[in-house]
């Protein structure tokens, strides 16, 4: 059991880590379980897998202001292919979400970075995250540019609509027409000069 207030690196290696409802500080990385409810206080970084993996949390999970949750997606499949926290009891969220982009992701993938147990609500949001808000990556290997639209009311393989989901952003084809539309009237336009 921890101490209150431990604020050292933690890697878990599919080992136990028994918080008792304490908060933590440093970085929490690794594959592995938290039990008994856990706070990532401030400077805190919750960093699931070994890029990417599976943290999970038996207890109620607090990703405390000032804390960053780091997401990794490299790829469409769940702690293969991105990070995944993995929460048994209530999910209070007010912490900054920091995205590492490693591949080029398909129009209609879906990342559920957080899997809400039952049929309880979040509370909070990632810090300027609204509910539908807009995030830009870019892929760290060849620099090609996406946006993510996330919600906290997903509906991921754990629960009714209660898990953090990432998709990816695909304008509307209306904005899509009227920007074409917009493009080929200056085209004209330099044509009749």
């Amino acid at each position: 059991m921890l101490a209150a207030g431990f604020s050292h690196n933690i890697f878990l290696s599919a080992g136990n880590l028994n918080a008792a409802g304490n908060t933590l500080g440093g970085t929490v990385s690794g594959n592995g379980t938290i039990s008994g409810g856990f706070t990532m206080g401030p400077g805190g970084v919750l960093s699931p897998g070994t890029s990417p993996g599976l943290i999970a949390s038996d207890g109620n999970a607090n990703l405390g202001l000032g804390s960053t949750y780091a997401e990794d997606l490299a790829g469409p499949n769940a702690v293969t292919g991105y990070d995944v926290l993995d929460v048994t009891g209530t999910l209070a969220i007010n912490a900054i979400l920091s995205l590492t982009l490693s591949y080029d992701p398909a129009p209609t993938d879906t990342f559920t970075i957080i899997r809400n147990d039952d049929v309880d609500p979040i509370t909070g949001t990632f810090v300027g995250l609204p509910e539908g808000a807009v995030i830009v990556a870019a892929n760290t290997n060849n620099a090609n540019v996406y946006k993510f639209q996330i919600t906290y009311q997903g509906n991921g393989i754990s629960g009714p609509g209660n898990d953090v989901v990432l998709s990816v952003y695909v304008p509307e084809p209306g904005t899509m027409a009227l920007a074409a539309m917009g493009v080929m009237g200056l085209m004209m336009r330099r044509r009749k000069r």
